[in-house]
């Protein structure tokens, strides 16, 4: 087994290979894009030969590259640029120093994993970033259109962005430069308009992106989040993502959890209410026991501001916490409050770190 840690820049990038026992083979440049490094990679397989384990971190093309590493038959890890703390808290960065402690961190088995989704969800994923950038710059363009009116003192009818309404501000007198700038204005407002309908014809449904992913598809039967398909509002969504869904059995059980926490509020004379964060403490962390938290949802339901501190333990040795929830708007009370608790009972203790 080899072992390739690769700095990957845009131009250039530098690999350490390492053996199974960790000494340095080559320290070497591919120098180029990134289809480049892939070639280069394919050379480099035929000279090492048997398995190939690579490492790099996530940036821009990552997950192409990830593709192209495993079509190969390499074995690929994409670390997490901010939980490397062996290249940033290094005195000596650089790209030859990285790539040796990628593929030292590599051998070691100790790569702070990157999640890369499949290539269908990443080409989802950036369609919908590219639908919202579209959606965004409709929005500068309208917000540029409503300020051209107010510096010429021209109150706008609340339905501006209707058929009518565009018309009536396509016929305002304005100076030659301003109207050649509304006319400008309308006709990109048009275009993004355009790309926005284009870019939700092609999303189609939810439904034809649970098929396109249907390997990672956490709403399968067998997926984490397979209960969703008895939510109502969710099945609606699946049917017609553009549209919102109806939320006004939502907005009721909102009101009520809010109610009823007012109620206890007001009728007990009440800044805050405190109670354990469980109902019992943490199972083994590879067990099958389920987290029984107490007061969770209902409490986010509600929109009231909550704040979560230690106040000991169980003991068997895992942490017991508090909830601290309060009224809505009292965030600076409930943060005094648990601060206060805090510095009486000392219970918060930084762990003790040791070294695998």
């Amino acid at each position: 087994m080899h072992y390739i840690g690769m700095d990957v820049h845009s131009k250039v990038t530098a690999l350490c290979v390492l053996d199974d026992n960790g000494n340095i083979v080559k320290e070497t440049k591919s120098k180029g894009s990134l289809r480049d490094l892939v070639a280069y990679m394919k050379n480099l397989k035929k000279e090492l030969g048997g398995p190939i384990k690579v490492c790099y971190e996530a940036s821009t093309g990552c997950g192409w590259l990830y593709d192209q590493f495993m079509a190969m038959g390499m074995k690929v890890q994409v670390a997490h640029p901010g939980k490397l703390r062996l290249i940033f808290q290094s005195r000596h960065k650089n790209d030859r120093a990285d790539a040796s402690k990628l593929a030292l961190i590599l051998k070691l088995d100790h790569v702070p994993l990157a999640h890369v989704p499949s290539a269908e969800i990443r080409d989802w994923r950036a369609f919908i970033e590219y639908r919202s950038k579209l959606v965004v710059q409709r929005g500068a363009c309208k917000n540029r259109l409503r300020a051209l009116l107010r510096t010429h003192a021209i109150v706008a009818p609340r339905s501006l962005w209707t058929k009518k309404g565009l018309a009536w501000l396509s016929q305002q007198e304005l100076p030659h430069f301003q109207g050649v700038k509304r006319n400008m204005l309308l006709a990109e407002l048009g275009s993004l308009a355009r790309q926005i309908r284009e870019a939700e014809k092609a999303l189609k449904t939810f439904a034809d992106f649970a098929r396109a992913t249907a390997k990672e598809d956490a709403f399968a039967p067998e997926g984490v989040l397979s209960w969703m398909h008895n939510v109502p509002e969710f099945v609606q969504a699946m049917k017609n993502p553009s549209s919102p869904p109806d939320m006004s059995s939502f907005i009721k059980l909102r009101e009520t959890y809010l109610d009823i926490f007012n109620t206890v509020f007001e009728k007990m004379k009440l800044d805050a209410v405190i109670y354990p964060q469980m109902r019992g403490p943490l199972g083994p962390l590879h067990g099958d026991d389920y987290i029984h938290e107490t007061v969770v949802s209902e409490v986010n339901i509600a929109g009231l501001p909550a704040v979560t501190l230690p106040a000991g333990f169980y003991g068997s040795g895992a942490p017991f916490n508090l909830v601290i929830v309060a009224p809505q708007w009292s965030e600076a009370d409930i943060l005094a409050l648990a601060y206060a608790y805090e510095q009486a009972t000392k219970h918060r203790k930084a762990p003790t770190l040791k070294k695998a």
